[in-house]
């Protein structure tokens, strides 16, 4: 299952306290992708359009990786073999969830999805980014996005640096 949300101003929506389950049968939540741009795809095995938009998500783990990103792709099956048999024919190796319940799935509506395939794109503190982008257009706003959280982790970094020295100039007084 998936719950609970937040609108903010402007339409945007902020995506937490999601649960979901990957093959292995384990909760895959927020929490398993903490400090993570995350592009959220959506499919399923009888689905022959989402199943080959899924392949040109392939490019994408190896042009990020080593960033903070991470692809999630939620299947709309209801038959958990029929999803497993789907991943292993098309060999695919990032996050795989599902939450058993088709079209009723708590992120569809939340999210505005209403037809597959579809995808959107939330920044580290789950905001949405971007509905529905494709090709150079997907992976130029990846970039923005994750280049975004990059420059945020490097400013914590660094005034957490100045923090610290500080901290220590005062208890030398």
């Amino acid at each position: 299952r998936i719950e609970g949300h937040k609108s903010t101003p402007g339409g945007m929506v902020v995506l937490n306290n999601y649960r979901i389950e990957s093959p292995e049968g384990k909760v895959i939540s927020q929490n398993n992708l903490r400090d993570t741009c995350l592009l959220i795809s959506f499919w399923a095995s009888w689905h022959d359009e989402s199943r080959r938009e899924l392949q040109e998500y392939r490019a994408l783990a190896d042009t990020f990786a080593g960033r903070p990103f991470a692809m999630l792709s939620v299947s709309l099956d209801n038959e958990r073999e029929a999803w497993l048999r789907a991943i292993d024919e098309d060999s695919l190796t990032w996050l795989q969830g599902n939450g058993f319940q088709g079209w009723e799935l708590n992120m569809l509506s939340l999210l505005g999805i209403d037809r597959l395939p579809a995808n959107v794109l939330l920044n580290a503190q789950r905001r949405t980014q971007g509905y529905n982008l494709h090709g150079d257009e997907l992976k130029k706003k990846i970039n923005e996005v994750v280049g975004r959280e990059e420059e945020r982790v490097k400013a914590e970094k660094k005034a957490e640096k100045e923090r610290k020295k500080k901290a220590k100039k005062n208890a030398k007084r």
